[in-house]
């Protein structure tokens, strides 16, 4: 199985990441979010240069993004379980939804995933569970357009 990059969720985001105001490198029409706030279905033009990741650039899915967010899903575990249970509980979750999202198997895709999964101190302190699938591309270049059953 193809490794998965994964980028772990942090909490803190001051005033200034908060602002507006266009960073250099985001895509144009991109707009910055927090990463609590990306759901199912969107698709992102970048924010994944780091193990941690508390925001990133979404962008209309017509457009060209690097990522799309395809499964969504949460960890019932009442502990943090730790990293390792965390990433394979993401990995197979993902991976499962994968086929039937893309129209082919993962082992068979020309596409890869990536998780966005979150850590110990969002597990108690806000109670996050939740782990996003992203669809990305091996080099991670642009796309257009959805790749829900593409078949590639």
């Amino acid at each position: 199985m193809r490794p998965s990059l994964r980028a772990v969720l942090v909490l803190a985001l001051s005033v200034a990441m908060l602002s507006a105001c266009t960073r250099a490198g985001e895509a144009p029409g991109s707009e910055t979010v927090d990463v609590f706030t990306i759901k199912l279905g969107d698709c992102l033009s970048s924010g994944m240069d780091a193990q941690s990741v508390a925001e990133m650039d979404k962008i209309d899915c017509a457009k060209p993004h690097v990522y799309e967010v395809y499964h969504a899903f949460d960890i019932d575990r009442g502990a943090f379980p730790g990293d390792d249970v965390v990433d394979k509980l993401a990995e197979e979750g993902c991976t499962k939804a994968f086929a039937g999202f893309v129209g082919k198997s993962y082992d068979d895709s020309e596409l890869h995933l990536q998780t966005l999964t979150p850590q110990a101190d969002g597990w108690k302190e806000k109670n996050d569970r939740e782990v996003l699938c992203l669809i990305v591309t091996e080099d991670e270049s642009p796309r257009t357009g959805s790749a829900k059953g593409l078949g590639i």
